[in-house]
């Protein structure tokens, strides 16, 4: 018999399914002691796009809210700065101080060819099936220092600031391509130079510049829980990525004119017309699920009538869930999503830019780091001491139990999408 779940609802049980095939639909999961959480795979379409500030690096255009220009065919019929998402979210069988232990299978496997087909193509060659019992974080999460402090100084979540571990793991699924190869310069020296500090570029197989990049595709993050039982309980998790983006004015690097260049607004230039290929270490990926929407009087955005199904990869009518993009997606919750530069690794946060050949290869000889003012608009609490500030008092490489979180506060460069508005009385 199924388990009564937190508020009076019956709890929807499992057990390992014979096969290593995820399921597409998702379900609604019920956990005593956890908010419901539809897992599997769904669709995100549509977000408004609710900030966009790059008032803290010259040329402006240097950030951007908006799709590469690579990438905005496939985003069709919306708009550049309003990125369509794939979200799988999967439960993770074991015991957690506040669930009840899962016995009875609910969920209905897929056995058909063509869902197993679509599976493929959704998830790619590199979550192939046999990872039904693998949840290793891709990145690896932040430490807890670091969630503590963002999550009392910039997300502003009630104690305790680094929240609950919950049996939910998240995944943004991409059809893009993510093939890319890098290497990373290490800090040999104790005050490193320019040389030492900028990392090598990332190269893509052809050895041209890697293809550049708005938004991250990190693979099963552990979902914590803010603000329990207020009406702004919230899953969430955030992680840090290099974003990364193609100029075709030389400014970064010769600081001639930092005047924005028409053709690198909306996104960014074109690879093939770009001379320069800046990347913003340590960006900050954040995800927010509200899970009490009518207490906090949220409702989800209405559907767009400017949606035309002929122009958009048509959906599969088999399992629409994972493949309906008209707004606002099959995503049932409220979502945040947003990229901000606010806490990270000092060590490795910076803005640097390449230098980049009439035939998209990168110029080694060509880069510069970038001034990055990352309180713009706002107050920064405990602001990193700058990329110089790596060596103690006694002149050695500091060491890692020194590490300090940085960046809280408000201010910086940041985009934020929702699917949802707030509702007025």
């Amino acid at each position: 018999m199924a388990a009564r779940g937190e508020n009076g609802d019956d709890a929807v049980t499992l057990t390992r399914r014979k096969s290593n095939t995820p399921d597409i639909e998702p379900r609604w999961l019920n956990l005593t002691g956890y908010p419901a959480m539809p897992t599997g795979i769904s669709t995100v379409g549509g977000p408004d796009a609710i900030e966009m500030n790059s008032g803290c690096v010259h040329p402006s255009t240097m950030w951007s809210c908006a799709l590469p220009k690579e990438d905005q065919e496939m985003n069709k019929p919306y708009d550049a700065e309003t990125p369509k998402f794939r979200i799988e979210i999967r439960f993770k069988n074991g015991t957690y101080p506040r669930s009840t232990t899962v016995t009875t299978k609910t969920k209905r496997q897929l056995k058909s060819t063509l869902g197993e087909r679509l599976v493929r193509r959704i998830l790619g060659r590199s979550r192939l099936y046999a990872r039904s019992d693998d949840f290793t974080p891709i990145p690896a999460p932040p430490n807890l220092k670091d969630i503590e402090f963002l999550g009392n100084t910039t997300d502003r979540f009630t104690q305790p600031f680094v929240g609950e571990e919950t049996p939910f793991y998240v995944t943004f699924l991409s059809t893009g391509d993510l093939d890319s190869l890098s290497k990373r310069d290490s800090f040999p020296d104790p005050f490193p130079n320019l040389t030492d500090i900028i990392p090598s570029p990332t190269i893509a197989p052809d050895g041209t510049a890697a293809a550049a990049n708005l938004l991250p595709v990190p693979k099963d993050q552990p979902l914590r829980l803010y603000d329990r039982g207020m009406p702004t309980e919230r899953y969430s998790f955030y992680t840090y990525y290099n974003r990364s983006i193609f100029l075709k004015s030389a400014a970064p690097l010769n600081e001639s004119d930092t005047t924005d260049v028409p053709d690198d607004k909306n996104g960014g230039s074109t690879k093939s017309a770009a001379r320069v290929r800046c990347t913003w270490a340590e960006t900050r990926f954040n995800v927010q699920i509200w899970t009490r929407p009518q207490q906090a009087r949220l409702q989800l955005v209405k559907p767009s009538v400017l949606f035309n199904h002929s122009s958009t990869p048509p959906v599969n009518s088999a399992f629409p869930y994972a493949t309906d993009f008209s707004r606002p997606g099959t995503f049932p919750y409220p979502i945040t999503i947003k990229i901000d530069r606010h806490g990270g690794d000092a060590k490795k946060k910076m803005v640097y830019c390449y230098g980049m050949n009439e035939r998209s290869q990168i110029e080694l000889n060509e880069r510069k780091l970038q001034l990055e003012f990352r309180g713009f608009g706002g107050v920064l609490i405990n602001p990193a001491g700058g990329i110089f500030n790596l060596t103690g008092s006694d002149g050695h490489k500091k060491r890692d139990e020194d590490w300090m979180p940085v960046d809280g506060g408000t201010g910086g460069c940041k985009c934020e999408w929702r699917n949802f508005y707030a509702v007025r009385e």
